[in-house]
């Protein structure tokens, strides 16, 4: 029985298995033409995950020093760019406050 590694790998505890960007990329660029503002919104998400990569991989980072780069960069991103979507700001406050009152 041949077993692929990406199925033995999924059935590990601890390992979490990712799609590949690139795919996942193709259905937003479709959308474009469908909504374009929370479309390119999330293609300028995966732009900027696609540097932080390059970054890390030309300063030749360990995972850990990744994982902090992703954190930082990615926060200061929602901390500049949060106020495109109000709307969705609002939203995500109030399911916050509805699932503090329970």
């Amino acid at each position: 029985m041949v077993i692929r590694a990406t199925t033995y790998l999924a059935s590990q505890q601890g390992i979490t298995h990712l799609s590949c960007w690139a795919h996942a990329r193709r259905y937003f660029d479709k959308a474009l033409e469908n909504d374009r503002d929370r479309a390119s919104h999330v293609m300028k998400l995966i732009q900027l995950l696609y540097a932080i990569e390059a970054l890390a991989r030309e300063s030749e980072m360990s995972h850990q020093q990744r994982y902090a780069l992703r954190l930082d960069k990615i926060v200061a991103h929602h901390q500049r760019d949060w106020s495109v979507y109000p709307a969705e700001r609002n939203k995500c406050n109030a399911q916050k406050s509805d699932r503090q009152s329970l």
